[in-house]
């Protein structure tokens, strides 16, 4: 089954995102994530908790780099088809791309206490970099941005992309 809009413990919503071009023919997705903790206890938030939630994307092509060797895992949807759920790179890691650098991940965060709220407004701190494999088509649909529990087992924190408006400029946040 895929993510359901349903009761989760953590608010979560991307206040500022892009897509542009990546490493090795992938697509760059940079977002800007605003969490809020509902429930008791912590709710782990590091940047390896996040998953993009992504309909046709090849993930034998993925080439992102975590800290704790996490890989993309696809699971069935009864809307979408095979989703992907891409992990974040790891904190401050990019490439070089042509004349450039691809983007980094700013994360600074690991727990989210009951009641407790994250949002780094900073340019270029509290986002979180993925790298999209578009496969041979080159369609990829982006669903939307999990927060997963500590053990990747469930999502504890859903916003589904059509929650995330427009498109901006990933070089202001």
């Amino acid at each position: 089954m895929g993510v359901q809009e349903v009761g989760f413990p953590v608010d979560l919503s991307v206040v500022a995102w892009c897509a542009c071009g990546g490493p090795d023919g992938q697509l760059q997705v940079k977002v800007k994530p605003s969490l809020t903790h509902r429930s008791g206890g912590d709710a782990s938030i590091g940047v390896g908790n996040f998953r993009l939630v992504v309909a046709g994307a090849d993930v034998a092509g993925w080439s992102g780099l975590t800290a704790a060797g996490q890989a993309p895992f696809v699971l069935p949807d009864d809307t979408l088809g095979e989703v992907a759920y891409i992990p974040a790179n790891k904190d401050g890691w990019s490439q070089r791309l042509g004349d450039a650098w691809t983007f980094a991940t700013h994360w600074d965060a690991s727990t989210l206490p009951a009641g407790g709220r994250y949002l780094d407004e900073g340019v270029k701190r509290g986002d979180l970099v993925f790298y999209v494999p578009t496969g041979s088509d080159e369609v990829v649909v982006l669903a939307g941005l999990a927060l997963m529990s500590e053990d990747g087992s469930t999502a504890i924190g859903w916003a589904p992309r059509e929650s995330w408006g427009a498109e901006g400029d990933p070089n202001a946040f």
